[in-house]
């Protein structure tokens, strides 16, 4: 019990530091969005609170003795992990490749209309997916399941650690939303009413619930994979690759949502849904059972789900 609440404490500090960079950012955004002069309000509300987090995350990780390449999931030589990282890329294109085709066979998935899709399309598509990819496993995949996993596996299981990284992996997916304030109309108080949009998606539950699962599931999957081998570059590459077919995807397709299979697809994008949490939770019982080790260079612990490292 005594271990399930350092975690706990552990998690809410870096919920903590969320709340007070969204804080601050509603603060210090609009005497910066004046000061810039060029970019939307929106913009600088959200790069501001990416500041802050990123400067209070870094402090946090500091306090909790969790800055080593171990803990953050980056032990072992820098070619292993280039090795890993391409590894989970292939392995990500793969299986998310097979979901979206089963989109497609399925009938809530389609080639946009007009629009003659061939092999030369997507690969004038594809460079932009990939450096989304990238950008987006490299961000996330480094806090969430290397920082974050780390600081909150020290004190106790896989199995809270999971958990709890995974939840709030998948809700800050839903904060933002498309409100948005006219540059002439921005004031001191501006940044408090953007803030007061950011958590709209949770006021309509039903509405967000597919994609929710869908995405605690991914982040138990990626963390499974995290624990069993010790790897962030193998979660980075994994994820990068999700989101290059969700790109080549959203940009050569469209969902069908009058179908009978069209339940299997969420609201966000139109390939995230009940089907990719079916898989997702499918990937994580085949990787927990798979026979592994862990790199000897990271935290032991790594089949026992209820030992702290």
């Amino acid at each position: 019990m005594q271990r399930s609440q350092s975690q706990l404490v552990v998690f809410f500090c870096f919920v903590g530091v969320m709340v007070a960079s969204l804080l601050l950012a509603a603060l210090l955004s609009p005497p910066v969005f004046h000061a810039l002069g060029m970019f939307p309000f929106h913009r600088v509300f959200n790069r501001t609170a990416e500041f802050v987090f990123l400067v209070g995350a870094l402090g946090l990780i500091r306090r909790l003795a969790a800055g080593d390449r171990a803990t953050l999931g980056f032990g072992g030589p820098y070619s292993r992990q280039l090795a890993m990282a391409f590894l989970g890329w292939c392995v990500g294109i793969c299986l998310l490749s097979a979901t979206v085709l089963a989109l497609f066979m399925l009938g809530i998935r389609e080639w946009k209309p007009g629009q003659q899709v061939s092999l030369s399309v997507l690969l004038d598509l594809l460079p932009a997916a990939l450096l989304s990819g990238l950008a987006v496993g490299a961000i996330e995949e480094t806090f969430f399941r290397g920082a974050m996993f780390g600081g909150i596996r020290q004190r106790g299981s896989a199995a809270m650690t999971v958990i709890l990284t995974s939840i709030l992996y998948s809700a800050v997916h839903f904060l933002g939303g498309k409100f948005r304030i006219p540059a002439e109309q921005v004031d001191w108080s501006s940044g408090f009413v953007l803030l007061s949009k950011y958590f709209a998606a949770f006021a309509h539950p039903l509405a967000i619930v597919d994609d929710f699962v869908a995405l605690a599931l991914l982040g138990v999957f990626l963390a499974v994979v995290r624990e069993r081998t010790g790897y962030v570059a193998l979660c980075i590459g994994l994820h990068a690759g999700f989101v290059t077919v969700i790109g080549l995807a959203h940009k050569a397709s469209v969902a069908v949502f009058d179908q009978p299979w069209s339940f299997l697809i969420g609201h966000m994008n139109g390939i995230v849904g009940w089907l990719v949490a079916l898989a997702a939770a499918a990937t994580s019982v085949a990787v927990i059972a798979w026979p592994t080790s862990r790199a000897p260079e990271s935290p032991p612990g790594a089949t026992d789900w209820d030992s702290t490292p």
